[in-house]
């Protein structure tokens, strides 16, 4: 990873700032020109290292944040620097026209496009709820590409007017039983799973959906917690086995992937959908959902995540047919604590 480094020199000590993202360089550049000549008016060189440090965290978590989301407005920022100037600047002394000056570039920082790899990239780095960062790359899909974005937009209305998803099995009910090949070809069933303690099961739409990877990074940033709970985790995906085991070294899991060949226990659940002639079509120019599945049905499962009971009965769900939006990982580890 490209490093920027800004040493700086005050009361014989030093402060360091290393810095990957491009796009922060130019604000802890300007940050410290500004913190340099506050500094020297205020007549605090000697605290310098300790002025920039606290600056230094708020440029990461107000302007940094702000940029990555992709709409938190200029007015908003100005108010959280503002505020926290009055919290912990030595000196106010001619501050908010710097202030004014740093915003502006705030602002023409948020306001420059980023690719929609780096969309994706500070969406998996936000440090936010799953279903903002979700956002930020559905928010990124319409900058780019309008079209394609309202064209999801009557996607998901179709499935929601035809009640998709909404017959799969619901809190209460006893799990359908499953023995899927993993990312390794072994069989794995639900009754062995449940042996071991309470069960996440998840689906996901495929190794190519960047919605279903931060899905599993969200899953995968937390599975230590869940193994401390006794809990057992298995993604499931439509996808031949060389894909389930890209998607898991992608993400760096160390649980299971399961291939769920032409969608069988999908279907099962009533959560297999047909995404339609258009949709088909435009994703058919990016993914070769054929390779991928080895069939040519395009047919997706509805992302949905189960938390069983090691009775097998399920004691939470998440099943929306808008695949932007998955089951917060709040609600999955509070639903797993109560599965025990």
């Amino acid at each position: 990873m490209e490093k920027y480094d800004v040493m700086i020199q005050g009361g014989g000590n030093a402060g360091m700032a290393v810095v990957a993202n491009p796009r922060r360089r130019a604000f802890f550049a300007l940050a410290m020109k500004h913190a340099v000549t506050a500094s020297l008016l205020a007549g605090m060189v000697p605290r310098l290292p300790d002025i920039f440090r606290r600056y230094q965290e708020h440029v990461v978590t107000n302007w940094g944040d702000a940029a990555n989301r992709m709409r938190t407005s200029s007015a908003l920022m100005r108010a959280r620097h503002q505020n926290h100037a009055r919290k912990t600047w030595p000196s106010q002394r001619d501050f908010d026209d710097r202030l004014l000056q740093i915003d502006e570039s705030a602002e023409m920082a948020a306001d420059q496009p980023m690719t929609f790899e780096q969309a994706v990239q500070a969406a998996v780095e936000l440090d936010a709820p799953l279903n903002e960062r979700l956002a930020v790359i559905a928010a990124a899909v319409r900058r780019i590409d309008e079209n394609f974005a309202d064209a999801v937009d009557r996607l998901v209305e179709r499935l929601e007017k035809q009640g998709a998803g909404a017959a799969a099995p619901t809190p209460g009910d006893v799990m359908p039983p499953f023995l899927l090949p993993d990312d390794e070809g072994r069989l794995v069933g639900l009754a062995d799973i449940l042996l071991k303690g309470p069960a996440v099961i998840t689906f996901q739409r495929g190794h190519w959906c960047p919605y279903c990877r931060l899905n599993a990074i969200g899953i995968v940033e937390v599975q230590q917690e869940i193994g401390a709970l006794g809990g057992q985790i298995v993604a499931i995906m439509p996808e031949r086995g060389k894909f389930a085991r890209a998607m898991k070294s992608a993400v760096g899991a160390s649980f299971p992937f399961l291939t769920d060949m032409d969608n069988g226990y999908a279907l099962s659940l009533n959560l297999a959908i047909w995404i339609g002639a258009e949709m088909e079509r435009l994703m058919g120019v990016a993914y070769d959902l054929r390779s991928y599945q080895g069939n040519s049905s395009w047919f997706l499962p509805i992302p949905a995540t189960f938390i069983v009971g090691t009775d097998g009965v399920i004691m939470d769900r998440f099943v929306d047919p808008d695949y932007r939006r998955r089951m917060d990982i709040d609600d999955l580890i509070a639903a797993l604590r109560r599965a025990r």
